[in-house]
């Protein structure tokens, strides 16, 4: 995952005036959870007019990448309300969602802007990301949950120089001190490192969900392909 292609893409949303709340794991590395992700996952506001934002937005990013005019207003605001997004560089991918079933949609997710290089990017709170992930069956999404979990209570707890653990498990699992850098670009080179080393054989073009449970067995089906076809 490339850093600068990931800053164009959310310039082009503020310039654009996409209206969307950053999720998932590139929103946990905003928060000091720092986890490698192969794509950006946002909720956007279900206007049609907000829609045309995010083409326009992306077709800024992306030199007009005809793929983008796969992604349908009507399909978004209807009965595909997850699209998969794949540019070009093949670096990455973009989960839009309109609405996640009956349990979120953009003004359900509880947003803050951080500034990150002089652009300002709308990011899911850390109690938002939680109550996303809670809730669901998927073991990473479990996983995802504990962590924010244990990230912010100790971080509530602990703001001192000396910590004492029972064990060396223990020791091991808490949380390394706050560095001076911002999270998210730890979190940019945490995915930069990790894609370095993982096979790149993404599709291209754009795919259409129903269901967030159906895109997230597309991508972990692809997961297991990319994996299995090795470098």
């Amino acid at each position: 995952m490339d850093r600068d292609e990931i800053m164009r893409v959310l310039r082009a949303f503020q310039t654009a005036g996409v209206e969307y709340v950053l999720i998932g794991a590139a929103a946990m590395g905003f928060h000091g959870v720092v986890k490698a992700t192969q794509g950006l996952d946002l909720f956007i506001r279900a206007t049609a007019e907000n829609i045309e934002r995010l083409l326009s937005a992306l077709r800024s990013a992306y030199e007009s990448d005809p793929d983008i005019n796969d992604i349908s207003t009507d399909d978004l605001l209807g009965d595909y309300p997850a699209v998969r997004y794949y540019p070009p560089s093949g670096d990455l991918y973009l989960d839009v969602l309109t609405r996640l079933g009956e349990v979120a949609t953009f003004e359900t997710v509880e947003a803050e802007i951080q500034e990150i290089d002089g652009t300002q990017i709308s990011v899911a709170t850390p109690s938002a990301l939680y109550k996303l992930k809670k809730g669901t069956v998927r073991l990473q999404d479990q996983a995802d949950a504990a962590a924010l979990r244990e990230h912010f209570h100790l971080k509530m707890r602990n703001n001192m120089p000396v910590l004492k653990f029972r064990s060396i498990e223990e020791m091991n699992k808490a949380r390394p001190p706050d560095r001076d850098e911002p999270h998210f670009k730890r979190f940019l080179r945490h995915c930069a490192r990790w894609w370095a080393l993982a096979p790149k054989q993404y599709p291209r073009g754009v795919f259409k969900f129903r269901t967030i449970e159906e895109a997230q067995k597309a991508r972990e089906k692809h997961t297991i392909q990319r994996i299995d076809a090795g470098p």
